[in-house]
């Protein structure tokens, strides 16, 4: 393994500046740094598209690395390290690689993975349905009564839970629709119409997946549904005696894996980057 190069002639005269990169990976199953090492190859090669004479380094510490995921290392060292001198040697940057890993709270391709997946989906018809909330009506509120720039509009200050005398609370759960029977009916109708639709993609996916592989002899498997939407189901769900995580006990999913972004966020602005 090879260390970061150090500056050399104008660029070491003038510094080297040290950025702080976090990457996050989106939905599907990703391996623990498959997503960091994929961009920071790009990144790399980009940098070296942009100045064809640029001295550009790679450190790859992915391979040892112990560190538990959600667990920033200590000592501020990163997985990947970036390293560009420029061509005329006045501008040396070194890019400290992180990464957002939360793909082992996500959802699974097994069998009771998918069953609870299609379990969900054909069931939105039955979910709780809530109003949409304005927020720009809520934050114009809630900007005038923290300013004291006069009253606020009372449609505006609707968007708004009052709590005690002057603290207002932005982030409150919208309005429930049940009671009001044409909203309602129109919202669990639109939410049938999709799990009609979520089944029908199911039938059909089958369906092309056996022409496919009558004529080719392969096709892309269904569980790539699972895999990616059943991310989303993972994400809104509530919290299950028994599958919560061990960081976050009795708390839905989303709170463990909003944790590991917080903590990196607050990991990399603590580490004395010149900017990330």
């Amino acid at each position: 393994m090879s260390e970061v190069p150090k500056a050399s002639g104008d660029a070491a005269q003038g510094g080297v500046r040290r950025i702080g990169l976090l990457f996050v990976h989106g939905i599907g199953e990703q391996k623990r740094f498959e997503h960091l090492t994929n961009s920071a190859r790009e990144f790399a090669e980009l940098m070296k598209l942009d100045d064809p004479g640029a001295r550009v380094t790679v450190v790859d510490r992915t391979t040892d690395w112990k560190i538990p995921a959600g667990a920033p290392d200590p000592t501020s060292l990163a997985p990947v390290t970036v390293s560009v001198v420029s061509a005329n040697g006045r501008d040396a940057r070194i890019f400290e690689c992180h990464e957002v890993w939360w793909a082992d709270l996500g959802s699974r391709s097994g069998v009771i993975d998918s069953i609870r997946f299609w379990m969900w989906g054909l069931g939105q018809w039955c979910a709780p349905v809530f109003l949409d909330r304005d927020m720009e009506k809520a934050c114009r509120a809630y900007t005038a009564l923290r300013a004291g720039t006069g009253a606020p509009n009372p449609q505006d200050l609707a968007s708004l839970q009052l709590q005690g005398d002057n603290i207002y609370k932005m982030v409150v759960q919208p309005p429930a629709v049940a009671g009001q029977f044409c909203l309602e009916m129109r919202a669990r109708a639109m939410l049938a119409l999709a799990a009609l639709t979520a089944f029908v993609t199911l039938i059909t996916w089958s369906l092309a997946k056996r022409v496919f592989a009558a004529i080719g002899g392969n096709a892309p498997s269904p569980t790539l549904l699972v895999q990616y939407i059943g991310d989303v189901r993972v994400y809104e769900s509530r919290a299950v005696p028994g599958q919560t995580v061990l960081s976050d006990p009795a708390c839905p999913v989303r709170v463990a894996i909003r944790r590991r972004m917080v903590t990196e966020m607050v990991a990399m602005a603590q580490r004395g980057f010149d900017g990330w």
